[in-house]
């Protein structure tokens, strides 16, 4: 009984990171917010502050309206300024690049995030491989022993 559960756990692990990499390749130059967020929240804290709303206890917000989370990020891969976080923002590094230079930006982040994807990818397989190995063994010398 384990052991199915395990190959079930397999199965839908190797799936999951398939559809990742697939997700990532089928993008076009910008990758969603949501993957660029975990990728600079371990990698560049500062694009990440730059990227990202200020958030209050509500939620996103701006003088009390309610902003998106990605707001930031969507205007920045648009070529667009900082909009109502202008003032705060307008000056910092990520915002002065121009529109080929942030669409190399993100190119570069996307590859990171590929990467990433297909190294979780591989270990899985080779955890998938090695399972796979040991239950053939197991079954073998099984049989041998009835």
């Amino acid at each position: 009984m384990q052991v199915r559960k395990e190959r079930e756990d397999l199965a839908t692990d190797l799936q999951h990171l398939a559809q990742k990499v697939n997700a990532l390749s089928g993008l076009g130059p910008f990758p969603r917010w949501n993957e660029v967020r975990a990728l600079l929240a371990v990698d560049d804290e500062e694009s990440l502050r730059q990227l990202s709303p200020p958030k209050e206890e509500e939620g996103y917000s701006y003088q009390g309206k309610a902003v998106r989370p990605d707001y930031l990020w969507e205007r920045w891969w648009r070529g667009q300024d900082a909009g109502v976080f202008k003032s705060q923002l307008g000056r910092e590094s990520l915002w002065r690049l121009t529109v080929t230079e942030r669409g190399a930006q993100a190119a570069e982040w996307k590859m990171e995030l590929m990467r990433d994807a297909k190294a979780e990818l591989q270990e899985c397989a080779r955890y998938i491989y090695v399972y796979i190995y040991v239950c053939v063994w197991v079954r073998k010398y099984t049989y041998r022993c009835k």
